[in-house]
């Protein structure tokens, strides 16, 4: 059975009806015309414009568009991206692209390994961060009696010194100490070390009336 691009091609010979004149008479490129004539369909643009080459040059050599558009149907399909292709070849790309075992197994590992590698890069940021560390009391600069009250919050398993002196925390991480200073001011210095050795510091700066 001939192809569309044969047939045109035959009935243009027999006419004795050159390239140029098909391409004059139907704008279109000369190397679109011989690329349909030859179904170098890969040469072509996507089928669309293909389909309108067919009635343009079957008009041109008295042949009917519809008759010819129904064999090229036969014959030829086009992929995802609108290029022609011989018919079975597009169903076959299309098929690759199916979901399948494969790919769930290959989806499932996907998953697998990108929850893991966050879980990595999470624990080395936990490793890699000094610890949290806020000191509610006493507020920066203020007055306060001898009996100063040194609270706030850490994280749980951080040991956190007030002073040089370690202190207790809770199972919230929070921690409170009462220091007997002198009159006076003084600076008060509460530091957190994690577990992984960093360290985070904060002071305070009283006056002991």
């Amino acid at each position: 059975m001939k192809t569309v691009g044969e047939i045109l091609k035959q009935a243009r010979t027999d006419q004795s009806i050159s390239l140029a004149t098909i391409a004059g008479q139907t704008k279109i490129q000369v190397k679109y015309i011989r690329a349909l004539e030859e179904n170098r369909f890969d040469k072509l643009p996507p089928a669309a414009f293909v389909k309108g080459f067919v009635r343009a040059y079957a008009r041109v050599v008295n042949k009917d568009p519809e008759s010819l558009l129904a064999i090229f149907r036969r014959d030829y399909d086009q992929d995802d991206r609108g290029q022609i292709v011989p018919r079975g070849l597009a169903a076959v790309e299309r098929q690759r692209w199916l979901w399948n075992p494969t790919m769930t197994w290959v989806t499932a590992v996907a998953i697998i390994v990108t929850v893991f590698v966050a879980y990595l890069l999470f624990q080395f940021r936990l490793l890699s961060k000094p610890p949290e560390l806020t000191v509610t009391e006493p507020i920066e600069a203020s007055k306060v009696s001898r009996n100063v009250a040194v609270a706030g919050k850490s994280d749980v398993d951080a040991t956190v010194a007030v002073n040089s002196k370690e202190v207790v925390l809770n199972d919230k991480g929070e921690f409170r100490e009462t220091l007997l200073l002198s009159s006076g001011e003084h600076t008060i210095t509460v530091k957190a070390t994690a577990r992984n050795g960093k360290t985070k510091t904060m002071q305070r700066t009283v006056t002991v009336q």
